[in-house]
C-alpha cells in the first residue's frame, strides 16, 4: 500500500477510512487525524490515497515532463 502524505493543511497524520452507504456500498476516503480534513469517497483504496497525496506541486512536475 502507498504511504499517506501528511495533511496539507496542518501536517498531521492521515488514515484510510471506510464508510458503508446503504445504497452505494463501501466508500473509502482519507482523513487527517488532527484537523479532520478529508477526501471525498472513492471506490478503491488506491483512488482515495491518490486523491489525498495529490498536491499542487504534482501538477508542476507533470507539466515539465
Amino acid at each position: 500500500m502507498t504511504d499517506l502524505k501528511p495533511c496539507p493543511f496542518c501536517g498531521g497524520n492521515a488514515k484510510l477510512m471506510t464508510y458503508h452507504y446503504q445504497t452505494l456500498g463501501d466508500m473509502l476516503y482519507v482523513t487527517c487525524l488532527s484537523c479532520g480534513n478529508e477526501t471525498t469517497g472513492k471506490l478503491t483504496a488506491g483512488e482515495a490515497i491518490a486523491a489525498w497525496n495529490r498536491r499542487v506541486d504534482n501538477r508542476k512536475e507533470r507539466d515539465n515532463d
